[in-house]
């Protein structure tokens, strides 16, 4: 998770007391952000549905996904882990996030808990989840990726965002708003992703990926030896 050397997933226990133990590996996805009539918020483990982890230490990370309410899900559900995983206690969001969220990795000059939630919209906090700023948005949001100080997010047309091919959007953490990287082309949407590892990008799709080893400089387009298949990636 980030750039720790540890992959952790997440459940909340039988009891359903406020904790969450470890599991197997997570299943990531998107949140069904339901209907827009008022919900109650519920601020207990036991609603969180995990999608995604993100660590910025080793000892202390975050847990999002989708809240389960009455009628279905909501979007918003975040919990903040300091020692390892054992426990995780939830994050009283104002406003709540409107997606999944990822925390920032890896920049020399971090100093606070900066993150994004992503989704049907884009927001910042910089204190750890507990408020959030609007950013503007170019699209949907399927995933986001942060680490070094860089922001990369595959983003589809918001006007249809179950058609459209996802494409590749940067930004960094002094200024993230997202701006396309016209080197990548659209990419196919099933499992579409990026991964991170120290200065080189990775997008997956389909029966390619493009990479870049110099943090976005230049771009190589490579072949996907497990194809169309169902598959994740991580490094």
């Amino acid at each position: 998770a980030g750039s720790v050397p540890a992959v952790i997933a997440v459940r909340h226990n039988s009891a359903g007391h406020g904790r969450l133990g470890v599991a197997g590996p997570p299943h990531l996805g998107q949140p069904d952000l339901g209907g827009s009539a008022p919900v109650n918020r519920p601020n207990t483990l036991a609603a969180l549905a995990p999608q995604t982890v993100s660590f910025v230490t080793q000892n202390e990370g975050w847990v999002s996904g989708p809240l389960n309410v009455d009628g279905g899900q909501i979007s918003g559900g975040l919990a903040e882990t300091t020692d390892g995983g054992s426990t995780f206690t939830p994050v009283v969001s104002v406003p709540a996030p409107v997606g999944l969220v990822r925390m920032a990795t890896g920049a020399p000059d971090l100093t606070k808990a900066e993150g994004f939630s992503f989704g049907t919209g884009y927001q910042v906090t910089y204190d750890g989840g507990q408020h959030w700023q609007t950013l503007p948005s170019p699209g949907y949001i399927e995933d986001l990726e942060v680490m070094n100080g860089s922001v990369w997010a595959l983003v589809k047309n918001k006007n249809c965002a179950s058609c459209a091919k996802p494409e590749l959007f940067t930004g960094t953490l002094a200024h993230p708003t997202l701006r396309r990287v016209p080197a990548v082309p659209p990419v196919p949407a099933p499992d579409s992703a990026i991964t991170l590892a120290r200065h080189s990008i990775y997008v997956t799709a389909a029966n390619f990926y493009w990479f870049s080893t110099d943090k976005g400089m230049t771009w190589r387009k490579g072949f996907n030896p497990c194809g169309a298949n169902a598959q994740a990636f991580a490094t």
